[in-house]
């Protein structure tokens, strides 16, 4: 009997492991808006029980369903077809019907798997080692399996690309599991150059003009992306499409081409008796037009070189110009600069952009280094040595700023002064004023005035937030992070015990214990101090104060009467500031207790984080301070149990839709176990098992699961679905 036992174990490990790849766990692959029909072997008298995913779907006369669920129907033979299948309809479905006389007549489960209908698949051309090859393009292929047709007949190929292909030759792709998709547009490459090439490559804006050798009388058939644009006699063109005309030598012209045009376009012409006049399919590339590219420095190989940037440079050439002279160059960088030379930079390929500001590598200092680098709303002067009635001109990144007398500035620019010694005063710098900022003054002859002539790059960015220190392992040693939204280029400081460290890197390794650790941004723009992080003996002071789930109620003890003054920030942001008393009534979610404590009544994900209060006596005076972090997840829904296999030997785990971080709790006929994991080994047959997640928000337990020891229920759990319920699996208690 043992041996049997041994050997039951092993085909249900077998077979656990087998279903986890086995795309046959689905009874029904189907797509939204497929019907399912289902052989009950229903009567009319007989009661139905369907439940989905374990929760009711109908109970009651198989006659009255179609009236309570107008998705569903019932033929003859006593099927019952869901005709129109939803997203929502996804996972098991169980069916139990009974006898007016309240006898079990028929039991059913089946796995119904809905996936969303594809679109039609295109066909693009790439390189594999070398070789031109062709993939078949959908959203996204995960888990597809396609078939390839070449001349129309069906290839042995399933996978997302094909090689060595044949040039002349008409390709077609699809995909066929799970959800079959409509033929992709043929795809040729001719001996003469890929079928993928664009006929016209054009920007947004731009006319395109297609030679078709129209006559007014003649009947034309345009289709884009194999989607009828137009059919009807071509006198009648311009009034049915008033983006295309038909020139006087018969070509057609669209107007103005959008985004939307991109792609194939065929035309087909015929005669006013309906014979056939000319054919021809065109590509159409259309691309945004280029912004003005701008040309920044960087290093490679140690040596600097300069690049020409863009928002994305994907597929794109370049043209370089030194002097005003064309380079033969078309790579996005450029190497081995001259110093004191103009460097100028355009896109060339696929559409041409206009020229960048030129740049210089002067003997002093790098062009592109910032005179002055300051945050948004922070003040910059530039000494300019400038008289009331002088003339000056200012130009931003080679635009005109301000033209005229200096006295009229003001009155001009609202956020410019000049000073009694001449200086210049951006009073509020704003993230737009970022760039080169070039100026001249002239006398009131007309002369120019040198001391007055300067070129100032002002480098503007967001003034950081405070930062918040993080605790994480590094080689397995507790190290902290100095935690901004994005740390490309910064700098930071340490400070130990409010002393600064020698110490500019993101993270600090080898912290000591009880000890106060700050952090800031240094560089290019200060910030304020983080909050002080202490990694105490017993536990982190990082560690959260309160730890909720949504919809919870946290009580924070102030000792506040109705008429202190109370401020209160989260992270950083003022939430609130006024009269104790006037809270509620500006925050609704909000109340106050008798003992002074305030009292969030829901809490919400966007209240998690630091909450700093200071209460004021109605003197001004500081009465009480108190910082706090709230950490807030999503209330857990109830866990699943599931089987599955470790080493050959049947094992439990405790099933949540992320299990990051969490803590689990097992219990044994009730009775609490000694295992926190996600997963339980060495299982007993005939006992019940409950798993809850415990920590950091813990959840209900789950339903309980059984392993079974009659022969006869594995021998159901061996000839069922995966997803059927079996005594191996929950039930439901």
């Amino acid at each position: 009997m043992k041996s049997r036992s041994s050997a039951s174990l092993f085909l249900l490990c077998a077979l656990i492991i087998n279903n986890f790849t086995d795309s046959s766990a689905c009874d029904f692959t189907v797509a939204v808006g497929s019907p399912v029909t289902i052989n009950l072997g229903l009567d009319q008298t007989d009661e139905l029980l369907w439940k989905h995913n374990s929760q009711r779907v109908f109970k009651g006369l198989v006659i009255t369903a179609p009236t309570k669920l107008n998705n569903v129907k019932l033929t003859t033979d006593g099927s019952l077809i869901i005709h129109s299948v939803k997203m929502k309809d996804n996972g098991d479905h169980e069916f139990e019907v009974f006898l007016s006389n309240g006898k079990s007549k028929a039991k059913k489960s089946i796995t119904l798997c809905v996936h969303e209908k594809l679109i039609k698949p295109t066909v693009d051309i790439t390189c594999i080692d070398g070789t031109p090859s062709i993939s078949c393009e959908v959203e996204d292929k995960t888990g597809l399996t396609f078939s390839w047709y070449k001349n129309e007949e069906k290839m042995d190929e399933n996978s997302a690309s094909l090689r060595n292909i044949e040039r002349d030759q008409d390709y077609e792709c699809a995909v066929e599991k799970p959800i079959p998709s409509e033929k992709s547009n043929k795809f040729r490459l001719s001996t003469t150059k890929y079928s993928s090439a664009c006929d016209f490559t054009v920007a947004v804006g731009s006319p395109v003009t297609i030679k078709l050798g129209l006559d007014q009388t003649d009947e034309l058939v345009w289709r884009h992306n194999s989607k009828r644009v137009f059919k009807g006699e071509v006198s009648r063109l311009p009034t049915k499409l008033n983006i295309a005309k038909v020139n006087t030598d018969g070509s057609l012209i669209i107007n103005s081409v959008k985004m939307e045009d991109n792609g194939d376009h065929e035309f087909e012409v015929f005669l006013s008796n309906g014979r056939s006049k000319a054919k021809k399919s065109i590509t159409l590339c259309v691309h945004e037009k280029l912004l003005k590219p701008t040309v920044d420095i960087t290093c490679i190989d140690g040596k600097p070189s300069i690049s020409c940037e863009v928002e994305d440079k994907t597929g794109l050439t370049f043209s370089w110009y030194k002097n005003e002279k064309k380079m033969d160059e078309n790579s996005a960088s450029l190497r081995n600069i001259e110093r004191d030379q103009d460097y100028e930079c355009a896109v060339e390929q696929p559409i041409p952009s206009e020229k960048s500001n030129k740049f210089r590598l002067s003997t002093t200092k790098y062009s592109s280094a910032c005179d002055f680098t300051v945050a948004v709303g922070s003040p910059v002067t530039i000494k300019l040595g400038l008289d009331q009635t002088d003339e000056l001109v200012w130009r931003h990144n080679s635009k005109r700023v301000f033209k005229g007398e200096v006295s009229r500035l003001p009155t001009k620019l609202n956020n410019a002064k000049v000073t009694s010694d001449g200086s210049l005063v951006i009073s509020s710098v704003k993230k737009e004023d970022n760039g080169d900022h070039e100026f001249e003054a002239f006398l009131s002859s007309g002369r120019s005035k040198p001391e007055s002539k300067k070129s100032v790059k002002l480098c503007v960015h967001e003034k950081p937030p405070k930062p918040t220190v993080d605790i994480t392992c590094i080689d397995g040693i507790p190290s902290i992070s100095c935690e901004v939204e994005d740390k490309t280029g910064l700098t930071f400081s340490w400070y130990k015990n409010e002393e600064k460290i020698d110490e500019t890197s993101a993270s600090l390794r080898n912290i000591e214990r009880d000890q106060d650790y700050e952090c800031a941004v240094e560089q290019p723009i200060p910030s304020e101090k983080s909050n002080k992080f202490r990694l105490s003996t017993t536990k982190y002071s990082s560690a959260c104060d309160f730890t909720v789930a949504v919809g919870s109620t946290i009580t924070i003890y102030l000792g506040v009467d109705e008429t202190d003054e109370l401020v209160w920030r989260h992270n950083s942001q003022r939430v609130f500031k006024g009269l104790v008393i006037t809270a509620p009534t500006k925050l609704k979610n909000v109340k106050l207790t008798t003992d002074g404590s305030l009292i969030i009544n829901s809490v919400k994900m966007e209240d998690n984080g630091d909450h700093e209060f200071e209460a004021f006596l109605s003197n001004g005076k500081s009465k009480a301070k108190k910082s706090i972090t709230l950490c807030v997840y999503e209330k857990l829904i109830k866990p699943t149990v599931d089987i599955t296999c470790i080493n050959g030997i049947p094992s439990i785990s405790c099933e949540v839709e992320d299990k990051t971080g969490l803590t689990f709790n097992w219990y044994k006929n009730e009775k609490k176990m000694d295992e926190n994991s996600a997963s339980l080994r060495n299982i007993e047959r005939d006992q019940d098992y409950e798993c809850a997640v415990e920590q950091p928000i813990p959840s209900e337990k789950s339903n309980k699961f059984r392993l079974s020891t009659t022969e006869d229920e594995e021998e159901l759990m061996l000839n069922s679905s995966p997803h059927s319920p079996t005594p191996l699996q929950t039930q439901q208690t």
